[in-house]
């Protein structure tokens, strides 16, 4: 089948949930750009993801984890119903899974973290239109927020079919073999590389804030924005677990910059293979990017991974994911 076939197509997935996502994995191992050199494998490979969705959304409604459900009270008398597929704790409240949405509840004590984190979203810019359609797969994409009862605060986000929390990931299949490692390092770099850009540090990476969809190997980073800073401020709070990878931070007087998320996203990645020998699993340049302090630029760090993931692998090449692909 040509790509301009593909694109004119309205309707190509069809059956059930576990139909749709087979052809679907079956369509990406032939047209995603990793491995096919067609010049509209690009163009091809959204128009497959919106197909796909359209296709699941289509579907039956999903229950929630163990038919459990949360209900949301916002100040205003509202209830939102949410679904569970997972909840996890995080430095601010609650993160809620659900059938179509990813929530973040803060609370009572981290509200203005809440509203810090709505307002640094609504800020995101961009260098032209290219770069904005380059990063949309990669950033939030928030639906409502909401006052809550308790003086809580809500951030409700879209979670497109096949997306799935990379804690919940790691928590239901284990570690990742090297080679998922390693989309899910160059996903989080590319980011990295905007944050830099924008003069942004996020400072607060990790897989509670992490979506990836395993079928096409995208990567977004949704959560945790309510803590980013300007590069050069001084940090007025930092999660736990940041501040245990770098301790100097906690230091009067120090300020941020692009190191900070480098060094998270080597935590992140090295969680990912499951902290453990990695030195013993790892090809030899893989393991020297993440044992190694950052480069002295996001893009110096994104350009020595990838010369390090193409000496221990060859040229780029997509491999499918063969664990959990969704809730």
């Amino acid at each position: 089948m040509q790509a301009n076939e593909i694109l004119n197509r309205s309707d190509f997935f069809t059956g059930t949930d576990a139909e749709i996502k087979k052809a679907f994995h079956k369509m990406v191992a032939t047209w995603h750009p990793d491995v096919c050199r067609d010049p509209m494998a690009g163009a091809v490979m959204e128009h497959l993801l919106k197909l796909r969705d359209r296709a699941l959304s289509g579907g039956r409604a999903k229950p929630g984890l163990q038919g459990l459900e949360r209900i949301l009270e916002t100040r205003d008398g509202r209830r939102l119903r949410v679904g569970l597929h997972s909840v996890r704790a995080s430095d601010f409240g609650e993160i809620l899974v659900g059938d179509q949405t990813v929530t973040f509840v803060f609370s009572a004590d981290a509200e203005d973290i809440g509203q810090r984190e709505a307002k640094a979203i609504e800020t995101f810019r961009y260098a032209d239109d290219k770069m904005r359609k380059q990063m949309v797969m990669a950033l939030p994409k928030v639906l409502r927020e909401m006052p809550l009862t308790g003086n809580r605060h809500a951030i409700v986000q879209k979670r497109q079919p096949g997306e799935v929390l990379l804690a919940d990931l790691l928590e239901r299949d284990g570690p990742m073999d090297p080679k998922h490692a390693a989309w899910l390092g160059s996903g989080l770099l590319n980011i990295a590389c905007w944050m830099s850009w924008a003069r942004m540090v996020h400072g607060a990476i990790s897989p509670e804030m992490i979506l990836v969809d395993t079928a096409t190997h995208n990567v977004r980073l949704i959560g945790g924005w309510g803590m980013s800073l300007g590069m050069g401020e001084r940090p007025d709070i930092l999660p736990e677990r940041t501040v245990q990878r770098l301790p100097r931070l906690a230091v009067a007087g120090q300020t941020v910059d692009s190191s900070v998320d480098l060094e998270l996203i080597r935590l992140t990645v090295s969680e990912a293979l499951g902290q453990k020998n990695l030195k013993a699993i790892l090809p030899k340049e893989m393991f020297a990017w993440l044992s190694f302090p950052p480069r002295k630029t996001a893009m110096e760090d994104y350009a020595a991974w990838h010369e390090a993931l193409v000496a221990a692998w060859g040229p780029r090449k997509f491999v499918q994911y063969g664990g959990m692909t969704d809730y």
